[in-house]
């Protein structure tokens, strides 16, 4: 992962516990979010990740005046991810399919 705004890094799923939609093999698109007009929305797809080694992969909820909130689908509440831990966010921009090797938009693309 990078903190260039510009760079689109590349992450490949290797489990569907917190992306259902996404299988194992698929490969996903990331974009560093940092732009202020580029405002990430309740609902959109985003990875995190977090000082401590973690990749985050969930729906972004909200910002809170610690840090932000994310759900993930095999937590029953949402995930509140503190600033001290120096959350750096990803939109998913994009999932590439392995068997349909076309570039399907995720759902922060789609607004």
């Amino acid at each position: 992962m990078t903190h260039c705004s510009h760079a689109l890094s590349r992450l490949i799923v290797d489990t569907t516990c917190m992306m259902p939609r996404m299988k194992p093999g698929d490969e996903l698109l990331l974009k560093r979010f940092c732009s202020v007009h580029d405002q990430l929305r309740s609902g959109d797809d985003i990875a995190c990740s977090t000082n401590d080694g973690r990749l985050i992969l969930g729906q972004f909820c909200q910002y809170t005046g610690r840090g932000l909130i994310v759900r993930q689908l095999v937590r029953e509440s949402a995930l509140h991810i503190d600033y001290a831990r120096g959350p750096i966010l990803y939109r998913i921009s994009a999932v590439i399919h392995p068997k349909k090797p076309t570039m399907i938009p995720a759902r922060s693309v789609l607004h």
